[in-house]
Order: C-alpha cells, then structure tokens, then sequence
C-alpha cells in the first residue's frame, strides 16, 4: 500500500517541474503569454467566505475579473446578527504597465449581494444591494504564482432591491461606503 503514496508524490514533483520553467528565457516567455489568472483570497476563507475570482486581460493594458463569493455553511456575525448570501462582481481594470494582468491597476466594479441576515431575537431579513467599488492593487507574479494585495472603497447604490420579509419586523441599512482591504493568491497562464 505504501507504493501508491510514492507514486503520487513522484507523479506531483513530476508534474510541478514540467510547469515551472528552468530557465529565465523561459519564465518570461511564460509570463508574458499569461493572459488569465484564477485565485481565491485567503483571508476571506479564514472567515467563512468561499471565493473565487477569474481575470482575462483584454488588450496588454486592461483586464476584466469576475469574482463569485458565498457565505452559508458556517455563517458569519456582524455586530450580533448573523448572515449567509453570496455576492457576485464583475471588475474592469486599468493597469500601469504593458502587462495586463501584471503590476499595479486602478479599477471600478459593480457587485450584486444577496443573502439573509437573522438576530437573536428572531428577526429574519431578506437583503440585496448594488454597489459600485473603486479599487487600487497590485498583482506580482513569479511563474505562474500569482499574489495581489488590493484596497477598495465601495458605494451602496441601492439596497434591498427585492424588499424585504420580516418574521418579526424591523430595517437593515447598509452603510453609503466603506473601505475594503483584500489578498488574491492564485495562478496565472
């Protein structure tokens, strides 16, 4: 039974070292060809928050992400109530240099959230909000590892766009804006 193990990680480093060039030529014939990155923040799994984002360079100096996040089977607490939803976002970015999706970007997105939010006492809401959100950030990659820290601040354009039901009454409001910091680490080809 213990050759089975063995090959697996035979198989693994195998695999790793025909994806990781071995010279510099190489990584950066590598590196530029890399128009899309999928990566997932961390920090936001620490805290109960499955995510992904997906970004396709459209011209060597932009790029379009799309991002998809749920909480649900461990909901998370903001200030004594619960909540699960998701919350999907589409995002155009504007980078610095000729190496769309590398190096420093400017960006704007829009985000649809929906979910519920429940207290203690019972109270249920059903919520959903738009939201437009600038964000600044930087993506470096080594290889195909890709890491990017990213600030945002995002503006509430509507909220509860289907309305609401109440098991026992009551209003939620988003605040108008807020800031948001974040890490995307993932892969790039």
């Amino acid at each position: 039974m213990r050759v089975i193990p063995v090959f697996l990680a035979v198989a693994i480093m195998g695999t790793g070292a025909t994806m990781c060039p071995s010279n510099a030529q190489e990584r950066q014939r590598v590196i530029q060809q890399q128009k899309n990155v999928i990566a997932i923040n961390p920090v936001g799994i620490a805290f109960g928050i499955e995510n992904v984002e997906f970004e396709r360079a459209l011209t060597e100096r932009t790029g379009m992400a799309l991002y998809w996040a749920r909480t649900g089977f461990t909901p998370g607490k903001i200030g004594g109530r619960e909540f699960a939803g998701s919350e999907e976002r589409v995002t155009y970015r504007r980078y610095f240099s000729r190496r769309a999706p590398r190096g420093s970007w400017v960006g704007v997105s829009l985000a649809y959230s929906s979910g519920d939010v429940w207290s203690e006492s019972a109270d249920v809401y059903n919520l959903s909000m738009l939201a437009l959100s600038l964000e600044v950030g930087y993506r470096a990659t080594g290889g195909g590892f890709n890491i990017a820290p990213i600030a945002m601040l995002r503006f509430t354009l509507t909220d509860n766009l289907l309305g609401q039901k109440f098991t026992c009454g009551g209003t939620v409001k988003y605040p108008l804006a807020g800031p948001g910091l974040g890490i995307l680490v993932g892969w790039g080809w």
